[in-house]
């Protein structure tokens, strides 16, 4: 009787840790980019790229495509547009799916613009495992697009692999070990009921 507790605890405690659903679902990454496009198509919402070099004085446009996996968790996350040999007057950029459009005025040579969802995770750690998951986990990404011909025309770069708190042992693993324990001792109860 205390044999077929002590089994069906195990089973039990084997069947959680392979179904976990903290184990069950890694998610995504954001990625952005952004490029120069035709300042005339922008402002009728199209995205043509261009390669052509920019003067002072002139007014550009570019394209900035986001895109968020499903289920993934934006908060503490905010997005800085820094422009350099430029102003910015207009684009509203969100951390959702789509394609945003930024323009302004070109101000020197080798103008370019960045945009940075920036991970504000770091400074609003309130735990020990939160500031671990920020300081290992940093989700922020950004693109520059440049008005030059000097440089690359759009950029982007992803976000580093996400660690999270070193587990003490491997889920699937222990629980393999606890179904063959369990096989095991069924095995050997029937072969004494049998005798």
């Amino acid at each position: 009787k205390i044999m077929k507790k002590a089994l069906v605890s195990l089973l039990v405690v084997a069947i959680l840790m392979i179904a976990s659903p903290a184990s069950a679902y890694e998610p995504g990454r954001i990625t952005i980019t952004a490029q120069p496009v035709d300042y005339i198509h922008a402002l009728a919402g199209i995205a043509q790229p261009v390669s052509n070099s920019y003067t002072e004085n002139e007014r550009y446009a570019m394209a900035v495509s986001i895109t968020v996996p499903p289920y993934y968790d934006v908060s503490g996350m905010t997005i800085v547009v820094s422009p350099e040999g430029c102003t910015i007057e207009t684009g509203a950029i969100e951390i959702k799916d789509g394609t945003y459009f930024v323009t302004g005025t070109i101000l020197s040579q080798n103008a370019k613009v960045t945009v940075t969802i920036r991970d504000d995770a770091i400074g609003q750690a309130s735990t020990a495992s939160q500031l671990w998951q920020a300081i290992y986990g940093d989700r922020s990404v950004s693109a520059t697009a440049s008005f030059s011909t000097n440089l690359p025309a759009a950029g982007s770069s992803c976000t580093p692999p996400s660690t999270g708190i070193p587990q003490t042992g491997d889920r699937a693993g222990v629980a393999g070990l606890a179904l063959i324990v369990a096989a095991a001792v069924i095995w050997i109860s029937r072969k004494k009921a049998m005798q």
